[in-house]
């Protein structure tokens, strides 16, 4: 194929997967073929403003980042890595909204700009615990498998209020059946309402069910009030003394 084939073709198929939709306060909306981290498309707005425009992102991105729990901006590390992403395109950020303004002809332009500083600025959640909780489960699923023991992950259980619960795991141990709530929140500021949100499905849980609690030592420090009001509703047992929770499920 001619280079100028592949081109084409290549920006045919861009254009086709571009829609322009009007939208509130004079605005333009413009849905891309680009995607966030959580597979939506990457969505930029573009109004006139002064005989220019402005195109953003109406702070989308850094709002998507924060549910996936990756604060950008209240922290210094990533606050520099995204400002250096956006100065490299001369695109600014301003009460957490990405946009660019500039003359009307070159639109294409400002939008290609905070398309990038968008796209680039969501992939820095790769860099981060943002994506590693169900990571952790999988390495205690399988390291539990190693050991031989059956395990089943992502239980459906009732609570006695009626709430319904998704336990990590469950172990069968011979004729008794182990719920295992693993712990690994996703940032460390996270910690605190994960151990709340297991003490409250524990104390919710109680049909004679034998209940234990892995916590994420090796990446997060939890506090010892936090062990202690989790043992006040099962036994607490550390990723990084492991072997002592094997032991706990073969004796029983």
């Amino acid at each position: 194929m001619k280079c100028e084939t592949i081109i084409k073709k290549y920006l045919d198929t861009l254009e086709s997967e571009f829609v322009c939709l009007p939208a509130s306060n004079e605005r333009q909306r413009v849905v891309t073929p680009y995607l966030y981290p959580d597979h939506d498309r990457i969505e930029i707005y573009v109004r006139e403003k002064n005989g220019g425009v402005v195109v953003s992102d109406l702070g989308e991105t850094l709002r998507r980042l924060d549910n996936l729990g990756m604060d950008v901006l209240g922290n210094r590390k990533r606050q520099f890595q995204s400002q250096h992403i956006l100065d490299g395109l001369s695109v600014k950020i301003k009460e957490g909204v990405i946009y660019k303004d500039g003359e009307k002809e070159k639109v294409g332009e400002l939008i290609f700009d905070v398309l990038a500083a968008c796209k680039a600025v969501a992939d820095l959640v790769y860099g981060t615990r943002a994506f590693e909780p169900a990571t952790f489960e999988n390495e205690v699923l399988k390291f539990l498998q190693e050991k031989n023991f059956e395990v089943k992950p992502k239980v459906p259980i009732l609570g006695e209020s009626g709430s319904k619960y998704k336990v990590s795991m469950q172990v069968n141990v011979r004729s008794k059946e182990a719920l295992i709530a693993t712990l690994s929140p996703k940032s460390a500021g996270g910690v605190r309402q994960q151990v709340n949100a297991v003490f409250r499905m524990w104390s919710d849980i109680n049909h004679g069910s034998w209940k234990l609690s892995l916590i994420n030592d090796q990446d997060f420090v939890f506090r010892q009030e936090d062990i202690l009001l989790i043992k006040r509703v099962s036994p607490v047992y550390h990723w990084t003394k492991r072997d002592e929770l094997v032991s706990a499920l073969n004796k029983n």
